[in-house]
């Protein structure tokens, strides 16, 4: 087979209980239980590493040279561990726990595979109220908000305790959650003084999300491209890290580091990696940063700066995706422009299944000349896919 493919130029599609075949020929492997995606990736790297219990239970089914040399009875087979309900007896569907180490039979239609939330850089020119009117008018619900940066649609640097008052019953009045909270911080600036400061204000600003009533913060590593980052400038960002994990205890807060490129100014501009848009970057972070600090997924972003890698960080985040952004990048003769999801190559609805995690994802349209209209036909082609508001 694999001759035959070299000679005709042609893909082969392989659907077999055999995982060896599928390593020795696919490039790529898709694990199923109960007709729901388990694990997708390389097929070397399922086979060698597998993420999932499913996956686990398949790999130790395979019998061995060792089993082959024992007596007939004295052979124990090792059982694929779950429950399922025969296909001729399924009454919509089976659903697959990524969390659980087994496939439970469920009568009932599944849940929507995304749950969609407002994020909040597009309003950034937009007032608050007027923001909170539209998206209670295009019927969204979980909202993402943003404190500091003098910008007209976040509260203030330092919002008092009746603009914070004000703030939470807005959202009140038109049923809104600010669910999740956003600000602007560098921790991998050289500048002694500077960083000082941006850990003090970082705090400052945390302490104010919390009193709006949010339970994730959005926080960035810093903008320092990963190939100028010393070991100094590494420790100090996990140090910084660190002390606001301190902090996000105290609070009840879960810190998501988004996954953000860093741009270099030119005609056009050039989007260059951080330490949490390439691999190695986000490896060392994960082995050296609390673990409770996880990641914000915004694919669009690592398109940015690896429009190749379609796995977009997936295998590399998984279990640590806290939250999401959801957009796309066209890339035209002024370089890199932000479309919506659906406007461009990002397969959200693979993506979307692929990525290990169950919670809000943001919708992030990020152009100020038309949020609300841009969120709504947004949020239009992620329910086409599967996707429900929250």
């Amino acid at each position: 087979m694999k001759g035959l493919r070299s000679q005709l130029s042609l893909g082969a599609f392989l659907i077999t209980h055999e995982i060896g075949v599928v390593a020795a020929l696919a490039d790529e492997m898709v694990v199923l239980g109960g007709g729901h995606v388990a694990e997708w990736g390389s097929a070397s790297r399922v086979r060698a590493a597998p993420e999932h219990q499913h996956t686990h239970d398949l790999l130790n089914a395979a019998p061995t040279l060792a089993d082959a040399s024992r007596t007939r009875d004295g052979v124990e087979l090792r059982v694929v561990k779950g429950v399922f309900e025969p296909l001729h007896s399924m009454s919509i569907s089976i659903r697959s726990d990524h969390r659980n180490t087994s496939f439970m039979a469920d009568h009932s239609m599944d849940p929507p595979l995304t749950r969609l939330g407002c994020g909040e850089w597009g309003f950034r020119n937009m007032s608050i109220d007027e923001r909170a009117r539209g998206l209670a008018r295009i019927g969204m619900r979980v909202v993402e908000f943003g404190v500091g940066g003098g910008m007209a649609g976040r509260l203030p640097e330092e919002p008092s305790p009746s603009d914070i008052k004000r703030f939470r019953q807005l959202h009140e009045d038109y049923g809104l959650e600010p669910r999740y909270g956003v600000l602007e911080n560098d921790f991998t600036l050289r500048d002694r003084n500077a960083h000082v400061a941006q850990l003090a204000r970082t705090e400052r600003l945390m302490r104010s999300i919390a009193a709006c009533g949010a339970r994730h913060v959005r926080l960035f590593t810093g903008f320092m491209p990963i190939d100028d980052m010393d070991d100094a400038i590494w420790s100090q960002l996990v140090s910084a890290l660190e002390r606001m994990q301190t902090l996000a205890t105290e609070l009840d807060l879960v810190i998501g580091l988004e996954t953000h490129h860093a741009v270099l100014a030119g005609v056009p501009a050039t989007h260059v990696h951080t330490a949490t848009t390439r691999a190695d970057g986000v490896e060392r972070l994960l082995a050296e940063m609390p673990e409770e600090i996880g990641f914000l997924w915004d694919p669009g972003n690592i398109k940015t700066v690896d429009p190749d890698d379609h796995d977009y960080l997936i295998p590399t985040l998984a279990g640590r995706v806290v939250a999401a952004h959801l957009k796309d990048w066209r890339r035209d003769e002024n370089g890199w422009q932000t479309v919506e999801p659906g406007a461009d190559d990002i397969d959200y609805d693979l993506a979307l299944r692929r990525i290990d995690y169950d919670g809000v994802c943001l919708i992030e349209y990020d152009s100020v000349a038309d949020p609300i209209e841009g969120t709504a036909r947004s949020r239009d082609y992620l329910v086409s896919i599967g996707a429900a508001v929250a």
